[in-house]
């Protein structure tokens, strides 16, 4: 059975979102309880007790989890556990970088914002 939430406990990753000014937290996570695709997805995680609104990135083939806590101007938190829950598919991973792959992310953070504001609960 996969779970619609899954937790995982932030692991030390490339570093590249933030040099895109879209930190990310990558998570160690239990891969045979993950029933999401690969892609972009609109979501909410859990930190330290607080709710944030969350862009997160699946890729499966790596495999690799990303979220990035929006609002979250803390300092890093490798080591800790955090809860996240993909509610909305915005986009398919393509094989972009540089300018084209930052259009896509500025393009994607617009549509995940945007959904999240138009979702009350969330």
């Amino acid at each position: 059975m996969y779970s619609s939430q899954i937790k995982g406990i932030v692991i030390k990753g490339e570093g590249m979102a933030r040099g895109f000014k879209y930190p990310t937290a990558n998570l160690e996570i239990d891969w045979t309880s993950l029933g999401w695709e690969t892609g972009v997805y609109a979501g909410r995680a859990r930190l330290a007790g607080v709710a944030y609104g969350a862009a997160v990135v699946i890729q499966k083939n790596l495999p690799k989890l990303e979220v990035h806590l929006l609002g979250y101007t803390g300092e890093d938190f490798y080591g800790k556990e955090v809860e996240v829950e993909c509610i909305c598919k915005v986009s398919e991973m393509e094989p972009l970088a540089g300018p084209e792959l930052l259009d896509k992310i500025e393009e994607d953070m617009i549509k995940i914002k945007k959904f999240l504001s138009n979702s009350p609960n969330i």
